[in-house]
């Protein structure tokens, strides 16, 4: 049996839940008795069938003045599921719209230049979807990183979806690292480092114009910089292509 918090996404209460199973075990009944049953107050008991009845849960015959209702089949959980889904789904478009449009007003208000500081794992998830934002608007759609694996298990904490939405928007990249990886590479080339000393502590994305720098303290802090500059990303890129080049092909 499903917990009632399960459906607070769709707006459900306990309550609600709670008359939705009674009135499914007893078709038919009267608000009276959906609150004999269910153990709650009319007042509760109207206001809540009115909001099920709006969103498709409950129906309802009328005989001369008394009404006797019914619920839906459980089926109709899965149909408003697949609704606020695809509300979701609008929503992230439009989002995504109207923040590229914000930054766009932004940028050209300024010199095009500009370096910001981000902490933690919800900054560093800024600095990951600034990368996915960018990249996808660039042609071709792909970027480099120079990657430690220290930093990488942290990056991604919070934003466990960042790969299959790099993928699903068809966005290219290539990785030097300091360590193997048996990560699953699609869209991705990946390359070690012939010799490192010691495990790095940061890691470098670079992306149209932008460079991110995130850093891994020595009590798994996270921070990093993104510096919005033709010739920052240019030198990087070129350090980048340097260390391609002389890195090892894995598979």
């Amino acid at each position: 049996m499903a917990r009632f918090a399960d459906y607070a996404a769709l707006g459900l209460e306990e309550r609600d839940i709670i008359v939705y199973e009674t009135l499914y075990s007893q078709a038919g009944s009267s608000v009276r008795a959906i609150a004999q049953n269910a153990g709650l107050n009319r007042g509760t008991v109207y206001e809540t069938i009115k909001r099920l009845t709006d969103v498709g849960l409950i129906s309802f015959t009328q005989v001369k003045q008394r009404r006797h209702y019914t619920a839906a089949e459980p089926e109709v959980f899965l149909s408003l599921i697949r609704e606020r889904r695809d509300q979701l789904q609008q929503l992230e478009t439009t989002a995504v719209q109207y923040a590229q449009t914000l930054q766009s007003q932004k940028e050209a208000s300024t010199s095009g230049y500009y370096a910001r500081f981000y902490e933690n794992d919800d900054g560093i998830a800024s600095i990951l979807r600034d990368v996915l934002q960018t990249v996808q608007g660039l042609r071709p759609a792909a970027y480099c990183v120079i990657s430690s694996q220290r930093v990488s298990s942290f990056i991604y904490d919070n934003f466990r979806s960042f790969s299959r939405q790099r993928i699903k928007l068809g966005i290219q990249v290539r990785v030097v690292a300091d360590a193997h990886s048996s990560e699953k590479l699609v869209l991705a080339q990946r390359r070690q480092l012939a010799s490192v000393i010691k495990p790095l502590s940061s890691y470098i994305i670079i992306y149209g114009d932008k460079t991110a720098l995130i850093s891994l303290s020595s009590t798994n802090q996270l921070s990093g910089v993104v510096i919005k500059d033709k010739g920052t990303a240019a030198m990087q890129q070129l350090i980048f292509e340097q260390l391609w080049q002389n890195a090892r092909t894995t598979l």
